[in-house]
């Protein structure tokens, strides 16, 4: 079995090929062997932010601090993360946290400027909400997703949608809104045929509301183009039930009726 070092050296190596899914794996493993380590806490949230994993990124890196407060990494890398989730606000109070750690480190300082030219650059064009308000981040990039999926662009829809879901999370959004995000991105994903990434969002959905009718609907066809009849008539059937002026769900009963029946 490798050593702790020894997967950290693969992931370094995987990651300087930018192979960054294999990256993870390796620091990952590092990390059973030894969950104290604070470099492979950070070097795991460098490749989940190539991944686009911000969400992740940032759990990290908490991690990484919490183990040792004075590595300089896990304050910029969080950092990072969040600006890219817009997040200005709480990537300014990790760098300003980094810096009372270690005053002295000009990475953080320039890192903190930088942010802050950031963050009132994406103040003067943020959307608003109906109440003149600047809306949160996770219901900008709802706002984002909805305008592109009326254009059809599902692909920018689904980007959006995203940093929606991830910042949502991470600033503990409420449940209605995450929902909303994770159902749209399902929509999304329908539209593309990425039927698996629809099953996990819906499902993820029902487990916060189990009489979601557009989830059900979803997740049922995803398991219909899938072929998990059982599965999908078990769905679609409870979205009928709930909502009987369903007539998506009532047409696909009855192909996948005809399906077992040749069956």
């Amino acid at each position: 079995m490798a050593s702790a070092d020894e997967c950290k050296n693969k992931g370094n190596t995987a990651f300087t090929q930018k192979d960054y899914v294999e990256a993870v794996k390796w620091y990952t493993e590092g990390l059973t062997l030894d969950p104290k380590n604070h470099v492979l806490w950070s070097n795991l949230a460098a490749a989940n932010i190539e991944l686009k994993h911000y969400d992740v990124a940032v759990e990290n890196c908490n991690k990484s601090i919490e183990v040792n407060p004075k590595w300089i990494k896990g304050y910029y890398r969080q950092a990072q993360a969040l600006a890219e989730l817009k997040l200005f606000d709480l990537a300014i109070a990790t760098l300003q946290k980094g810096m009372k750690e270690v005053p002295t480190d000009k990475d953080l300082e320039r890192k903190l400027s930088e942010t802050k030219h950031q963050q009132a650059d994406y103040n003067k064009q943020r959307l608003k909400g109906k109440d003149g308000k600047p809306l949160s981040a996770a219901e900008e990039a709802k706002e984002q997703g909805n305008d592109v999926f009326k254009k059809a662009l599902f692909e920018k829809a689904v980007d959006h949608y995203s940093r929606g879901i991830m910042a949502a999370r991470v600033t503990n959004a409420s449940a209605d809104l995450l929902c909303t995000l994770l159902n749209n991105r399902a929509a999304c994903n329908l539209q593309l045929h990425n039927h698996k990434s629809v099953i996990q969002d819906c499902t993820e959905v029902l487990k916060h509301q189990p009489q979601n009718v557009k989830s059900l609907m979803r997740r049922g066809l995803a398991y219909e183009y899938t072929e998990k009849w059982k599965d999908a008539l078990a769905d679609l059937t409870k979205a009928r039930e709930l909502d009987p002026n369903a007539k998506q769900a009532a047409d696909a009963i009855t192909r996948i009726k005809k399906v077992q029946h040749n069956f």
